[in-house]
C-alpha cells in the first residue's frame, strides 16, 4: 500500500482499495481519499520495472534486470534507464498534480557513468520533483545499481497538459 500525508483531494471511488493492481497505483492520504492516481505505463509491463516508493514529490521504480533488456555486447541497453528514469520523474510530478493534470516529457538528458546488466542487482531509479510549475516542471534522476553505485544521471523538462480545478 502506498500512502501520503497531505491534503484529500477527492473520495476513493466506492469498491476500490488504495493496493495497487497491474494497472494502477492509487497514492492516498492516511484518511483514504485519492490524491493522485499514477498510471503504470506500457513501458513498465514491457521492461518489467515496478513502484518501489512513492512520496510526494518522490519515486523509486525497482527492476530485476534480465536478458531480455540486454544489448549486443550483454549490458542493460541504455533504453532501459531512460525509460525507468522517464517513468520516476514524471509520477513524481504527479504525486504534486491535482486530478486532471499531468505532465509530458520535453526533453530528457542522462549522462551514463557506469554500465549496468544482469548481474547489477535490484536496479532503481529515483525520480524527484526539483521545481512544479504551472506550464513547466523539472525533475533529476538517479539510477542505481544493487550495491548503491550511481550508474545514471538524467535531468528532464514536463510541459504540464489538463486543467487545473479552478477556485470556487
Amino acid at each position: 500500500m502506498v500512502q501520503l500525508e497531505c491534503a484529500a483531494l477527492r473520495p476513493l471511488p466506492p469498491g476500490r482499495t488504495t493496493d495497487y493492481d497491474e494497472a494502477t497505483v492509487f497514492v492516498t492520504s492516511s484518511s483514504g481519499f485519492v490524491l493522485r492516481k499514477v498510471f503504470y505505463t506500457v513501458p513498465s509491463r514491457l521492461i518489467g520495472f515496478r513502484m518501489g516508493v512513492a512520496e510526494q514529490g518522490r519515486i523509486v521504480m525497482e527492476l530485476e534486470p534480465h536478458e531480455a533488456l540486454e544489448n549486443t555486447i550483454a549490458l542493460l541497453h541504455g533504453a532501459t534507464a531512460a525509460a525507468l528514469l522517464d517513468t520516476a520523474m514524471g509520477c513524481a510530478i504527479s504525486t504534486r498534480l491535482p486530478a486532471g493534470q499531468g505532465a509530458v516529457t520535453l526533453d530528457l538528458k542522462l549522462t551514463y557513468l557506469r554500465p549496468l546488466s544482469v548481474r547489477s542487482g535490484t536496479i532503481s531509479a529515483e525520480g524527484k520533483l526539483i521545481k512544479l510549475g504551472r506550464q513547466t516542471s523539472y525533475a533529476e534522476g538517479f539510477v542505481r545499481d544493487g550495491s548503491g553505485n550511481l550508474a545514471v544521471h538524467a535531468t528532464a523538462t514536463f510541459s504540464m497538459i489538463g486543467e487545473a480545478p479552478q477556485p470556487k
